[in-house]
């Protein structure tokens, strides 16, 4: 029994080592990829755009929305024939918040850096401005 397995495990061992050979790296090919992304990166400017410009991105709001569109403008930019928003299905409502602020004015006056919690309404007796 320990023979059969001894040998079970030899042949595993052997078959996964040569899964994980692999042919030597064009050193070209790497060298034309390094030079592309140290060089002609706009992964930085696409971050800045798909969240500070856009805003938040919860799901059915207006800045995934702001998202969307400019994903596939800028897809288009970049020669992609075949770039659209494709629909995924019913949400409901969407979400964003337009103004928050908090503070507590017992025993004194402070303000409180506070976010809401998505699609959460005002609390009751206090107004909702829009």
């Amino acid at each position: 029994m320990k023979q059969k397995l001894l040998c079970a495990f030899l042949l595993a061992a052997g078959a996964i080592s040569g899964a994980f050979a692999q042919n030597a790296p064009d050193s070209q090919m790497l060298d034309r990829i390094r030079e592309e992304g140290m060089s002609h990166s706009k992964v930085m400017e696409t971050a800045f755009i798909l969240t500070d410009v856009s805003g938040p991105r919860l799901a059915n709001s207006p800045g995934l929305k702001r998202a969307q569109d400019w994903a596939v403008n800028a897809l288009k930019g970049w020669g992609m024939v075949n770039a659209k928003r494709e629909p995924w299905g019913k949400f409901g409502k969407g979400w964003e918040v337009q103004k928050n602020y908090a503070a507590i004015t017992v025993p004194y006056y402070h303000s409180i850096i506070a976010i809401p919690k998505a699609w959460t309404l005002a609390p009751m007796g206090l107004s909702q401005e829009g």
